[in-house]
């Protein structure tokens, strides 16, 4: 499951739980037409201490290229994991 959210500063994307490969293609083409337009910089929080492991059908190919749109040249990230301090308990 994934979930993409827009707040003041930018984005706060969630992934939870398996995800297929077939998802994963689905996230990248609904956060492509999210991002798609910003115009000033922004930031992108990505929650991902839920995320089980990807199939290795998940891992294989490879999806387009962000930087050939410039989606995410004005983008600063910052993942949150199983092992950050930041993680709630």
């Amino acid at each position: 499951m994934y979930k993409i959210d827009k707040t003041d500063l930018g984005f706060y994307l969630t992934f939870a739980g398996n995800m297929t490969k077939t998802e994963i293609e689905r996230w990248y083409a609904e956060s492509e037409h999210a991002l798609t337009g910003q115009q000033s910089p922004f930031g992108v929080i990505i929650d991902m201490r839920t995320l089980a492991p990807l199939p290795v059908e998940a891992q294989e190919g490879r999806l387009p290229s962000s930087s050939s749109n410039g989606v995410f040249e004005a983008c600063t990230l910052f993942c949150v994991h199983s092992d950050s301090p930041l993680r709630s308990e």
